[in-house]
């Protein structure tokens, strides 16, 4: 069996053992994360991902070791550093997926921009590129989900 007919079988073992999982529980598997980075992966054929993948893979095989049951988010944070964040990084490069730190970025660009213009052109505050940046990082990250391109922890 490939590499990549194993990830697809594990997935919807995933999704199957999870179905039934309340969002917040689902978060602590990073449920939304998984699928996403799971599906890009599978796209790539080359050698340079089977460390990937066989990370992900051992992601699946501890999930299934602690029954998918996670009650601790330090735990979870630690499942994402160990097996996906290397993945997701990748993908930062490759697929240009986005995560939280791309709103935060644009929102304090936005506010370093109005607040130079504070100082420098007027006494008044215009928060207009705080609402801009706000915004299109809003649009970013929708247009992202919609395309299976988002991945963060706790998602």
């Amino acid at each position: 069996m490939e590499l990549n007919d194993v990830i697809e079988h594990k997935v919807s073992k995933f999704k199957e053992r999870l179905s039934d999982k309340s969002t917040s529980e689902k978060g602590l598997f990073h449920y939304y994360s998984v699928l996403n980075i799971s599906k890009r992966l599978v796209v790539y054929k080359d050698s340079n991902t089977i460390s990937y993948k066989e990370k992900l893979l051992e992601y699946f095989k501890e999930a299934e070791n602690y029954n998918y049951l996670i009650s601790d988010k330090l735990k979870s944070v630690r499942f994402f550093k160990k097996y996906l964040l290397a993945s997701e990084l990748f993908l930062f490069k490759k697929e240009n997926f986005l995560s939280n730190t791309d709103l935060r970025l644009l929102t304090i660009i936005g506010i370093i921009i109005d607040v130079l213009l504070y100082f420098l052109v007027s006494g008044y505050y215009y928060p207009i590129f705080i609402l801009l940046f706000f915004l299109f990082g809003v649009y970013r990250r929708k247009q992202a989900k919609k395309e299976g391109k988002y991945a963060t922890m706790f998602w």
